[in-house]
């Protein structure tokens, strides 16, 4: 069973940033809707840290004077977060107070990226098998080292092979092979589906394994703020 632990009464890491570094934001865009983007710290000053605006050049996103936003950043295998409110923004980027009181700071951590390294998370999956030309699209169940658990609405027999793409947004995107390993019927959400245990081909770059644990990371994170949400009724 996947080890995530939230509010340890361990020491805290510091949060703490610096320019060119690569920060996560999430913004809310509408009622109930957030976005979050990957971004780069531009300068960092005594009261407030200065951020890219996300989005392209030619369309950037519309950020305004107040808004509550939440930052987080990794480190090692902790993964930092809080929320902050815009001070300012221009065409570029943007402030945002910074940095954030000990009590303000919720951190997650994780288990080491081992074999045994797991996160159950519901990633959107483009794949294939490799004697078709249909694309499909699933969500992960988990994410491990060596490979994805794929929640499939039928079962993928054992032995094939795939082609899976995993799109981070605004980021670069993870092409890989696999193979199923099996498929398990699970109907835990209320309809028939299948858990497809995938194992990647050797030939994963150590560069794209990073890239999509590390992406987990952060998107367990954001899903779990969502789950508080909901529950609190502030979503």
């Amino acid at each position: 069973m996947f080890g995530f632990f939230a509010g340890s009464k361990q020491k805290k890491t510091q949060f703490k940033l610096q320019p060119r570094q690569e920060v996560e934001v999430e913004l809310q865009v509408g009622n109930g809707v957030y976005e979050a983007y990957f971004v780069q710290v531009q300068e960092v000053h005594k009261k407030r840290v200065v951020l890219q605006i996300p989005g392209s050049e030619r369309k950037p996103m519309r950020v305004g004077d107040g808004q509550a936003v939440t930052i987080s950043t990794l480190i090692d295998d902790n993964l930092l977060s809080y929320q902050g409110f815009v001070m300012g923004a221009r065409d570029r980027d943007f402030d945002v107070n910074y940095p954030p009181k000990e009590k303000d700071v919720v951190e997650c951590n994780f288990p080491p990226r081992d074999d045994d390294f797991r996160i159950e998370v519901n990633i959107s999956v483009e794949f294939r098998a490799m004697s078709t030309a249909h694309t499909q699209v699933a969500k992960t169940h988990s994410v491990t080292r060596n490979g994805l658990f794929l929640l499939t609405n039928l079962p993928i027999p054992k032995a094939t092979s795939l082609l899976m793409e995993v799109e981070i947004p605004n980021g670069s995107e993870i092409n890989t092979k696999g193979k199923a390993l099996s498929s398990v019927e699970d109907s835990s959400s209320g309809r028939r589906q299948y858990v497809t245990e995938v194992e990647f081909d050797a030939d994963i770059t150590e560069k794209d394994r990073a890239a999509l644990i590390r992406y987990a990371m952060f998107f367990k994170s954001r899903q779990d703020r969502a789950e508080k949400r909901a529950a609190e009724g502030t979503a």
